[in-house]
């Protein structure tokens, strides 16, 4: 085993050996090394899409606070003459 592992040193393929798979440093490197780039960025396009959803939410509740403004205006004027009035009652 000993043999095979330390000629896998000087040979950068893989080889087989009872069932299992062994691979050579500079593989198992490189494999790594793609994993680590691969979840940086996963994690960056997380952060980014969390930043975009609550951006967008923002957005949604001062647009619908601008509605509800617009939809009410009537209503707000009503409640303020009913105000006026009970003040000067």
């Amino acid at each position: 085993m000993r043999q095979k592992w330390e000629s896998s040193q000087d040979n950068s393929t893989e080889f087989y050996s009872d069932n299992k798979v062994t691979i050579c440093k500079i593989t198992l490197n490189s494999i790594l090394d793609r994993v680590l780039k691969t979840n940086a960025k996963a994690h960056e396009l997380k952060s980014q899409f969390s930043i975009t959803k609550s951006q967008l939410g923002l957005k949604f509740m001062k647009a619908f606070d601008n509605y509800l403004e617009l939809e009410l205006e009537d209503c707000i004027e009503e409640i303020n003459l009913l105000e006026r009035e009970i003040k000067n009652d």
